[in-house]
């Protein structure tokens, strides 16, 4: 699989030099709106039957957004996506990568897998296996934002938050 490695430690290296500009700061208290810089990375994922005559390609746009210290928020909306559309997918420091990055990027990988064999079905061809695939992942975007956090309904008294608000910094 072609995504994990190269957008985890992308991801990871540029938290960590982020993590070095910030103080020290816990965003996790419950029940609270808070703001936080963040990143905002697009990236433009493609997967392909790697054939060489009319080869079969999937892109899809993914925005991961990370929030300092350490939450990370997912959305696969293609353009114009609102902040509600981001999902939290992971809110500590230990896991991010897994659980925020890792385990959703999975399972585009492999809806976008999915869509690759249902269209080689409609040319008459043999599913393949996603480890014959081929799978490319490209930085479409990055900027710092600001982001408006507050409390996930959907997860009352926890640490879950949704994004209300994202404002893109401006140099100065």
């Amino acid at each position: 699989m072609g995504f994990k490695m190269e957008i985890s430690l992308l991801v990871s290296s540029i938290k960590r030099c982020f993590e070095n500009m910030m103080p020290e700061r816990n965003y996790l208290e419950q029940g609270r709106k808070i703001q936080a810089p963040g990143i905002l990375f697009s990236f433009d994922l493609q997967v392909n039957d790697s054939q060489k005559a009319a080869s079969i390609e999937v892109h899809r746009l993914v925005h991961l957004l990370f929030v300092y210290p350490h939450a990370t928020f997912m959305t696969e909306i293609e353009y114009g996506f609102n902040p509600s559309d981001f999902k939290m997918t992971s809110n500590h420091d230990s896991c991010y990568k897994s659980d925020g990055i890792w385990s959703p990027l999975s399972k585009i990988y492999f809806n976008m897998c999915e869509s690759i064999n249902e269209l080689r079905k409609e040319r008459h061809k043999k599913e393949i296996a996603p480890i014959q695939m081929g799978s490319h992942a490209s930085i479409w975007d990055m900027k710092t934002v600001m982001v408006d956090l507050i409390p996930d309904p959907d997860h009352p008294g926890g640490y879950w938050k949704k994004v209300e608000k994202i404002v893109n910094l401006k140099k100065s």
